[in-house]
Formats: structure tokens, sequence, C-alpha cells
């Protein structure tokens, strides 16, 4: 298992005209509701520290689409297989976000092979056809962990912004192995 280091992932057009990045969707969620939260206090020292911390919570979000550590992770790995003529798919969790990571790569990738690259879903993993690397952006639900061990696949890539999702990642695997083998 490989791991750079993962949680809810969002994938974000933050600039018109800029690639999509990989953001946490919790940070806006969080600013959200402390906003929300923060309307509705009577106490002033109380709405001057929420407010504080949203704008902290703005700042990392800005930092993070600013450098997008898992998406620079997927083109390098991306561009390595195009070099080498090596297949790669990219898990995607929905058609929506399969389409913007799908052009965001090939933005990011100059002269891209068509046959590099496969972007998929969940219901399109099941029938991909021979790939030498499958790539996730993060842990997903312990149900998907079959996807883990795709049979069709030579490697597969996990990244994550914590190595301790790695062993989750790991135990998910091993539990949907065991499963099979009941």
């Amino acid at each position: 298992w490989y791991s750079i280091g993962g949680g809810a992932l969002g994938l974000e057009r933050h600039r018109e005209g800029q690639p999509a990045r990989y953001i946490p969707n919790t940070v806006d969620r969080r600013v959200r509701n402390l906003e929300s939260y923060g309307g509705n206090v009577d106490k002033p020292g109380a709405v001057q520290r929420v407010f504080g911390a949203v704008d902290r919570l703005n700042r990392v979000a800005d930092k993070l689409r600013d450098t997008n550590p898992i998406f620079d992770e997927i083109v390098e790995i991306v561009r390595d297989a195009d070099r080498t003529g090596d297949r790669v798919a990219v898990y995607a969790p929905s058609k929506t976000i399969r389409a913007v990571l799908r052009r965001a790569i090939e933005d990011a990738v100059a002269r891209l092979s068509s046959q590099t690259l496969s972007v998929v879903t969940s219901v399109k993993i099941r029938a991909i056809d021979s790939h030498d690397r499958l790539v996730f952006a993060g842990p997903q639900r312990p149900q998907e962990a079959g996807f883990y061990v795709h049979p069709r696949v030579d490697d597969v890539v996990v990244l994550t912004f914590d190595v301790e999702w790695a062993s989750m990642v790991r135990e998910h695997a091993e539990e949907y192995a065991r499963s099979l083998k009941e």
C-alpha cells in the first residue's frame, strides 16, 4: 500500500480557467456551520471567537486550494505511466467528479495518450480491463474494499494525507479477503 499521508475529499474548480483541485470538503462544511452558528450567538465575545475560527479555516482552505499534494501525485503517476506506456485507472466516487477529474488530469498532462488513463466510478470499475495501476484518492468506504483487490490490476495505490489511514485500508482489504474465503 502506498500512502503520502485522507479523509473525505471533494473536487473543486476554484478559479475560472484553473485546474480542478482536491480539497477537503469538510473545511468548507465547517466554515458554513460556524458562520451559521456565529450568526445565532448572543454574546459578542463568543461571536468574535467563532468568526475568528471561520477566518482561520478559510485561510487553511485557501492554502489547500493553492497546493494539492494528492492531485499532484495523481498527475505524476499518470505522467509516469504515459512515459512508460502503462495504463492507469483513477477511481472517482461519482460521474460528476469523474468528468471533472478526467478533464483536470488531461489539462495537467500534456499530450496524454488516450490509452494511458481511465477514470472510473464504482459502476465502471468492475468492468475495467487490464491496467498496470489503480489509484484511489483517499480510503474508500469499507463496503468498497473489494476494489482494492481488483483482479485485473497489477498495483493499487491509495493516496492519503495521513499514514494512519494506510492501516485502515489494509484492514478493510483483509476483511474483504476473509469474507471471500468464508
